[in-house]
Order: C-alpha cells, then structure tokens, then sequence
C-alpha cells in the first residue's frame, strides 16, 4: 500500500509543478508583446487610453497574469470567441479578468491537487506509523503466545493421556 501512496504524492507533485508552470506570471515585457501583437492584427485599443501609452497601460493592468492565460485569451480574442471584442481590445481591466478567468481552472486544479497531496502525504505518514505500531504489537503477542505456550509445555508430562490434554 505505501508503493501506491507513494506513486500517487508522485504523481500529485508532477501535476501541482505542471499547473505551476501553467499559472506562472506573464513578465510585463511578454503581456506587451502578446497586446502589441493583437494590435499589429487590427484590434484597436480603446479610444479611452491616449495615444502611445497603450502598452503601458495593458502591461500595468496584466501584471503577474499568468501567461498561458494570457495565450489562450489572444488566441480566443483573434478566434473570435469573445462577441464583444471582435475588432477591438477590451479595456486593460476587462482583459485582465478575461485573463484571470481563464486561469480560474488551473488555481482550482492546483489548489486540488495540493490538498490531495496532503492528504496523501498525511495518510503515507499515518501508514508508516500503524506499521512501525503494528510490529511492535505483534513482537508483544509473539513473545506473549510463547510464554504461554512454555507454561502449557511445562506442564504437561511425557506420560500424561493423550484426551487429558
């Protein structure tokens, strides 16, 4: 039982590392380089951000957004899944939540998969401790069966009746 816990904190790490690497921060370089690319596409920025200051202001809206979030909202933004924003670019808040819930599955899932870690990890500490418990019980009944069975042995005589036993 334990190899199985043990593949399972295994695997449960491998997963929280993968979704870690998922939710990792876009840098304010990338975040700019992702928005500046959609506007080299034909979005247009909101008429609200004067004039140059655009990126600036998406990459201070995208701060530590994760970056595969970011992606998957790019591509959503020129895929058109996003009605509202089909020839331009949400305002920097707007697309910092469509960008946070993006990443909304990924939080759960890690935040899942961490609590299972500990779980695991809890119950791989509670196995090895039953274990170190159990041996030691049975160490204890062992030596007791063989008192007992040394006092029944002595006791008996080699002339005894077979049914007086």
């Amino acid at each position: 039982m334990t190899t199985e816990l043990v593949a399972k904190s295994s695997t449960l790490v491998a997963e929280i590392t993968a979704l870690e690497d998922r939710l990792t921060p876009a840098t304010p370089e990338q975040a700019g380089e992702i928005v500046g690319s959609l506007i080299d596409l034909g979005f247009i920025a909101p008429s609200s951000i004067k004039p140059g200051l655009e990126l600036k202001a998406y990459r201070i809206a995208l701060n530590a957004a994760p970056l595969e979030a970011l992606k998957h909202v790019a591509n959503g933004l020129m895929q058109g899944q996003f009605p509202e924003f089909r020839s331009f670019l949400p305002r920097p808040a707007e697309l910092a939540v469509l960008v946070a819930d993006a990443a909304k599955a990924d939080r759960w899932a890690r935040a899942k998969a961490k609590r299972d870690l500990e779980a695991a990890q809890e119950r791989e500490s509670l196995q090895l401790e039953l274990t170190e418990a159990e041996k030691e019980r049975r160490k204890e009944m062992a030596a007791k069966a063989r008192k007992l069975i040394a006092q029944i042995t002595a006791g008996r005589s080699l002339e005894e009746p077979a049914h007086a036993r």
